[in-house]
């Protein structure tokens, strides 16, 4: 073939080429995988323009040079296709400068090695333009590199080939129209490509070039904002708009995607979930405070965050969820951390609702009894109960109203309170009684609280209305100790007190505590 005759070819495809680049620029530029679509068009374009130098050149060294100067653009055409592709897919975890360098390295080796071949022949073991005109006769032998530069443009076009496929699968038969058009697209290059290699001819014209400006038909009508498009952007974007934090993981458990919220949490704790399992991932969670609990009849696990005293600022139940294809084969995973806070603190308020008697704001019978189960064990030893009633409130009831009565209730629960600090736990277990549940004392410690406690009823018998508080206790110091006869033995010991405190009240001898007998407190 004379080399005018290849430019009557070469000339029509080029100026296809350019129209379709410029259609997509006015027509398709506002798609987002439009401007690797452009890139890709571009490269092809002065893969042509350097291929119609080629063959209008009639100086045999200027046919040389123009020969292997298009080696500046072609190693690139490859990856600029799986740009696209990859773009059109919505695939954005790729485009990372770090990505696109590392796909982008053997090609700029390719075209460093091209340009300088004449120091080291790596490229190209010979090359020599015998003839210019009228037609070209060019010695081409490969070296080295060239296979593989070969071998991974090849790669990169299967690769291609290949997503458009496995993405074709997982949509519904309406939408796939664009898709196969992708399809078409990257396998006419790939067939232009095989003819170049299984089948090459010494043609003049580069056979892959040919394809890939075919392709770009396919390409280009693909790249539609109709409802095939408009389902893939909607599945995304519910995808990144969940405010559920998703992590995608293969049937190896590595981290394959997340969407947005799930890595604005991540960054929160300075994790960067890619190159990460799942296993990996809760552990760095767990350096981070998090504490995760199995819990099957909630999903996978719960997993929260205390904060100082136990409180909880964040909590979340985690679920798994397996990917299957038309197969019904698993091929995939989806864990979804779901916030429950709010129901946790919800669960909490009413748990403590639960806890506290509402009159007098410190734990109700409730509490007393579950303390009492908990304690009840031989490293809690000794188990102290101390029982107490109150004398006189019927009579502030009476004469005063039951505001008075209630006032007066509030002011003894914050006395023991206030005398107990750090000692047990006081409880309101009936309308005028009141419990403290200590362990770990002796008796001496407990005397000493019943007498500070009666001190300061006479301190503050103003405030008191003229009540008194009866108290008795008992103390279980053996594990074979039935905790009901220490109960049963602290209630007689303050009914004890009672009937001593009605006969004091007598005789009108309301002393103040040092001045009682300690035979007198013991009985």
């Amino acid at each position: 073939m004379t080399n005018t005759a290849a430019i009557y070819i070469c000339l029509p495809v080029a100026c296809v080429a350019v129209v379709i680049m410029a259609m997509a620029y006015l027509t398709k530029r506002s798609e987002p995988s439009c401007k690797y679509f452009l890139i890709l068009c571009a490269t092809v374009t002065v893969w042509h323009t350097l291929q119609i130098l080629y063959f209008a050149s009639t100086d045999i060294y200027t046919s040389e040079m123009i020969f292997q100067l298009q080696m500046v653009v072609i190693p690139f055409t490859a990856v600029a296709l799986l740009l696209y592709v990859l773009k059109f897919y919505n695939e954005d975890w790729f485009f990372r400068s770090k990505y696109i360098m590392l796909l982008c390295m053997i090609p700029a080796i390719t075209v460093i090695m091209s340009l300088t071949n004449g120091y080291h022949h790596l490229f190209r073991a010979h090359v020599e333009v015998l003839q210019a005109e009228p037609s070209h006769i060019l010695i081409n032998r490969r070296g080295p590199w060239f296979w593989v530069h070969t071998v991974y443009s090849y790669g990169i076009i299967i690769a291609a080939n290949i997503i458009p496929y496995v993405k074709l699968r997982t949509l519904p038969k309406p939408y796939r129209l664009p898709f196969y058009m992708i399809c078409l697209g990257c396998m006419s290059s790939t067939l232009f490509s095989v003819v170049s290699v299984v089948l090459y001819s010494e043609g003049p014209i580069d056979n892959t070039l040919l394809g890939l400006t075919f392709g770009l038909f396919f390409l280009y009508f693909a790249m539609d904002s109709g409802i095939a498009s408009n389902y893939i952007i909607a599945r995304n974007e519910v995808f990144e708009a969940l405010n559920e934090y998703i992590f995608v993981l293969n049937m190896n458990g590595s981290i394959t995607d997340v969407n947005r919220p799930g890595r604005m949490w991540l960054d929160s704790f300075n994790i960067n979930p890619d190159r990460k399992t799942f296993d990996d991932l809760l552990d760095s969670l767990s350096e981070n405070g998090a504490i995760i609990e199995e819990n099957n009849d909630a999903g996978i696990a719960e997993v929260f965050f205390p904060e100082k005293e136990n409180s909880l600022f964040s909590s979340f139940a985690l679920r798994k969820q397996f990917i299957y294809n038309k197969a019904d084969e698993r091929i995939g995973i989806i864990m979804t951390f779901s916030d429950i806070t709010h129901m946790r603190e919800i669960l909490m308020d009413l748990q403590d609702a639960s806890s506290i008697d509402p009159l007098t704001g410190i734990y109700n019978r409730r509490v007393y009894e579950k303390a009492l189960t908990d304690y009840d064990e031989q490293n809690f030893l000794p188990l102290s109960v101390v029982i107490g009633d109150v004398n006189g409130l019927k009579v502030v009831n009476d004469t005063m109203g039951h505001s008075k009565g209630d006032t007066l209730l509030r002011s003894i629960a914050e006395l023991l309170t206030r005398c107990a600090k750090d000692l047990g736990v006081v409880c309101r277990i009936g309308g005028d009684e009141f419990a403290i549940i200590i362990h770990g004392q002796k008796e001496d410690v407990i005397v000493d609280l019943i007498e500070n406690i009666r001190a300061s009823f006479v301190v503050r018998e103003e405030e008191m209305q003229g009540a008194s508080i009866a108290l008795g206790y008992a103390i279980k110091t053996n594990v074979s100790q039935n905790l009901k006869s220490i109960i049963d033995i602290a209630d007689k010991n303050m009914y004890l007190d009672k009937r001593n405190d009605r006969r004091r009240r007598v005789r009108g001898e309301m002393l103040p505590t040092h001045m009682i007998s300690k035979q007198e407190r013991h009985t």
